[in-house]
């Protein structure tokens, strides 16, 4: 799947990424948990899939801006 987020408080817009899948097995440990604990890790592992995914594609596009501005710069001491 894909996840989308707003960005805009970090000057970046909207960001759109691929969503990794959230794979977990033995949730409730060996002994089980209650609902809410097997929530908040069912959570916890899904909002760090998202987190993941979200930093991934704003690390890509500052490389690349990175990129851009290193050859703009390059550029116009060459010229």
């Amino acid at each position: 799947g894909r996840v989308a987020a707003d960005a805009t408080a970090l000057g970046r817009g909207s960001i759109e990424a691929a969503m990794p899948a959230v794979r977990l097995s033995d949730v409730g440990g060996r002994n089980g948990d209650t609902p809410d604990g097997i929530g908040k890790t069912v959570s916890r592992a899904f909002l760090g899939a998202v987190m993941g995914a979200v930093g991934n594609e704003l690390r890509g596009r500052a490389l690349e801006e990175g990129k851009d501005e290193a050859k703009k710069a390059l550029e116009k001491l060459l010229n």
